[in-house]
């Protein structure tokens, strides 16, 4: 997959070739690649070539997936083209073991969402460099996942080893299973969802021993054959989310080929909203988008515990209205369903919040080296972090959370006045303040 055209060739030979020797074959064309000046640790693709591709029936809605193949020389994609092709989501790969984040992936995916796509990251897996724990953390840690109306649900990309002769990485079918239990608890844990699983069903039942421990998980499964009306699957699935059905794909915007995927029908892949922050009186519109809206798939949604004043539009999930005029903090849950699919839930808080007073931090000094740790404090009517902070001008070394607490250790000397401001989901700003810093040698 990740527009490595390579590995996705090999899922086309395992069929008429041992898995050993299609290891020697990674082998070999990973050291091509590299030696070529891969972008990436990851082995990278093969060209082939088609016109560019825009989608102009009805019918399941596509995606892409890129990684840094899909920036030669640095060049960017041009996300509002991929998207005026009428593709709807993008899977961006964010991460690679515990070794390699895509220096494409963070402000690409801030793009792609700008142009109306919904976005997911993906985790390129090396069960040979650690834990399904570490590299779950690692992925998460770096930004894999966000709640923001406009992210999926993280991904798991495992398959064929592209650097060892070992396909398997070296791992039994036993600990192959046990390493991506850990991967998807772990990221279960930290997001209250489980990762989706992108693999090749041959190198999925050689290396997990065809398990079925994971049948009740969203699959993303690569199958590239030519004429084909559906995917063949991995051992235990009878279903799947996401097919990838191309690796020599021409769209819009995008250098050379990329990987196209489909997404089933009868998934409804939803972003959560996010927790909402509004001032009382304000009026509001705040969409629940999915890919299936996005291509045009009729859609239901009901909604309980908005706050007084707002509504849900039934048909196309937008919620809007005028707050009540009272600070208060609701649970919000919206129920989204389609003909033959499976609902979805999605759950979120609604603070409605009163007029933003800043304190103003008295005067700060501290020495070359020092930590530091200062909380900026707002009032809103609420209790606990309804609104969102950031600051400019901070000492060289701090850093400031979205909740106002400012972090870190003091890495220059100099005279400092940083400037704080809260904002709150509308990004209108509310309230600032400023105060010096000095930091000695």
């Amino acid at each position: 997959m990740r527009a490595n055209r390579t590995r996705a060739r090999h899922a086309a030979v395992l069929s008429t070739v041992s898995l050993s020797a299609v290891a020697l074959i990674v082998v070999a064309l990973n050291r091509v690649t590299l030696a070529a000046g891969g972008a990436s640790p990851q082995v990278r693709g093969v060209t082939g070539a088609t016109g560019a591709v825009r989608l102009t029936s009805a019918g399941p809605a596509r995606g892409v997936d890129v990684s840094a193949f899909q920036h030669p020389g640095g060049a960017a994609i041009n996300w509002r083209s991929v998207a005026g092709a009428g593709y709807r989501f993008a899977f961006l790969k964010a991460s690679e073991g515990s070794y390699y984040i895509n220096p494409y992936s963070n402000p690409p995916a801030a793009a792609a969402k700008a142009a109306g796509l919904l976005v997911a990251a993906y985790h390129f897996a090396n069960p040979a460099d650690s834990s399904g724990t570490v590299q779950a953390d690692y992925a998460l840690n770096h930004g894999a996942y966000q709640v923001d109306g406009r992210t999926l649900r993280m991904i798991l990309d495992i398959e064929v080893d592209p650097y060892l002769t070992q396909v398997c990485y070296g791992l039994s079918p036993a600990q192959m299973v046990s390493w991506i239990a850990a991967f998807m608890d772990e990221v279960d844990r930290r997001t209250g969802l489980r990762p989706v699983i992108n693999t090749q069903p041959a190198w999925w039942d050689k290396c997990t021993g065809s398990t079925r421990a994971f049948v009740a998980d969203q699959l993303w499964v690569q199958d590239h054959t030519a004429g084909a009306r559906s995917p063949r699957l991995p051992a235990g699935w009878t279903g799947w989310a996401y097919w990838q059905y191309s690796i020599t794909g021409r769209v819009p915007g995008v250098s050379g080929n990329t990987d196209l995927s489909e997404l089933n029908p009868a998934l409804l892949a939803v972003a959560n909203p996010g927790d909402q922050s509004y001032q009382a009186g304000r009026a509001v519109s705040v969409p629940v988008r999915s890919v299936n809206g996005a291509a045009g798939q009729a859609l239901g949604f009901t909604a309980t515990g908005l706050p007084a004043g707002l509504s849900v539009n039934p048909a196309s999930g937008v919620i809007s209205g005028t707050l009540p005029g009272t600070p208060a903090s609701t649970a919000v849950t919206v129920k989204v369903s389609a003909t033959g699919a499976s609902p979805v839930t999605e759950i979120f808080n609604w603070h409605v919040h009163g007029k933003v007073r800043l304190t103003v931090p008295a005067a700060q000094s501290g020495r070359t080296g020092g930590q530091a740790r200062l909380q900026v404090a707002a009032a809103d009517g609420l209790a606990g972090c309804t609104l969102r902070f950031t600051a400019a001008g901070l000492p060289p070394g701090l850093s400031l959370s979205t909740c106002g607490l400012i972090t870190g250790r003091l890495a220059k000397t100099g005279a400092f006045r940083p400037v704080i401001r809260v904002t709150d989901s509308s990004a209108a700003a509310l309230a600032s303040v400023s105060f010096a810093w000095k930091v000695a040698p």
